[in-house]
């Protein structure tokens, strides 16, 4: 067990870039090994714009924000990725040295937002094998129920493979990883 939280953020706020005002109430988080974090709150709150001053450093905040940046696997909110990438899914999966969950013979420029969200996620993982946190922005939109008890498993068993590692997410789902040890973080507009 780690003695210090792997990420921790006192008073957080991300700031808009051109003003420098608070996007959000200040937001007090500390995750620690084996935990789960799940940042909540209304659209447009502040939300992903504060994982990117976590993720990515950007000095737009003000507040503490702690973490070991080169140990971070990132998925971010997916929209709509409709780069073209002339792979079937479990193709795309052995050209970037994953195995995939569940082979898939479609290619990604007809496979369902939930199929290339499921493969996004195994490459992340699977690039990121050693301790740390995973920050997964909305990782659950465009998936049926079935895929979403999929990517809980598969999120649980990274969490559990090796020692030093903790997850945040941010997502609207109230009922994501209920059965699991989780701290919820409300992030309220400033």
């Amino acid at each position: 067990m780690t003695s210090s939280p792997l990420l921790l953020l006192a008073q957080a706020q991300a700031l808009y870039p051109q003003t420098k005002l608070p996007l959000h109430r200040p937001v007090d988080l500390s995750l620690n090994e084996g935990e789960i974090g799940i940042l909540f709150g209304e659209n447009g709150a502040g939300k992903s714009s504060l994982l990117d001053r976590i993720v990515f450093g950007k000095r737009t905040y003000t507040g503490h924000i702690h973490v070991n940046r080169q140990n971070i696997a990132y998925l971010p909110q997916m929209t709509v990725a409709e780069f073209q990438i002339p792979l079937r899914l479990d193709e795309l999966s052995v050209w970037n040295g994953t195995v995939p969950t569940v082979p898939s013979t479609r290619l990604w420029n007809s496979a369902s937002g939930g199929e290339k969200q499921m493969a996004l996620l195994e490459m992340v993982l699977a690039h990121h094998s050693g301790d740390g946190v995973l920050v997964l922005d909305e990782p659950t939109n465009h998936l049926a129920p079935t895929a979403k008890a999929e990517l809980e498993a598969r999120v649980l068993r990274w969490l559990r493979e090796t020692s030093g590692r903790a997850v945040l997410i941010v997502s609207h789902d109230p009922d994501l990883f209920s059965n699991e040890r989780t701290s919820s973080f409300e992030v309220l507009r400033a």
